[in-house]
């Protein structure tokens, strides 16, 4: 067989027996008709049966063509009702109000002369203090006092989880 004879109109081209005849050349194979060349009509041939059960009933490369693309469209039917079926369907989403960001947050220390706060952020010196020297306590003693309480706290959460017997 001659290179000419794979230029031919008859010539088989894009299907198993082109390449049982010869055209092994993946480049130069004109297999416009079927959409591959005859290297991979061969390869197909080789590795799908229902392709070869195809070619071997004699159905031309065009027919093969249209049972695929009619077997494609089925599948991608299948496919499309079965994502359907799991798709849960969309619910609504209730919005809830916006926040307000500017909202203060509740503190839970009081702030200003006599307090926690102002004694341990600010006034340092107990002497200096406005409330010194009249009825009102003075930052220092709100200072000693919250610590105080929350020492008596603290020992009283610890010994009842030893009395629970959750620590030793």
């Amino acid at each position: 067989m001659s290179g000419l004879d794979l230029v031919t109109d008859g010539f088989p081209h894009g299907t198993p027996e082109g390449y049982q005849q010869g055209c092994k050349g993946g480049g130069a194979c004109a297999g416009k008709e079927t959409g591959m060349t005859c290297t991979q009509a061969n390869t197909l041939y080789q590795s799908d049966y229902e392709y070869r059960k195809l070619v071997d009933a004699g159905s031309t490369p065009g027919q093969i063509r249209s049972h695929y693309a009619e077997k494609l469209i089925r599948e991608k039917a299948v496919r499309d009702a079965a994502r359907a079926a799991e798709k849960p369907q969309k619910v609504k989403k209730v919005r809830k109000p916006a926040r307000n960001p500017r909202q203060p947050q509740k503190t839970r220390l009081k702030t200003g002369h006599g307090s926690y706060t102002m004694g341990h952020r600010y006034c340092k010196v107990h002497e200096e203090c406005p409330n010194f020297g009249t009825d009102l306590p003075t930052c220092r003693e709100a200072v000693r006092d919250y610590q105080r309480e929350w020492s008596t706290g603290r020992r009283a959460r610890a010994k009842a989880k030893r009395e629970a017997g959750l620590i030793s």
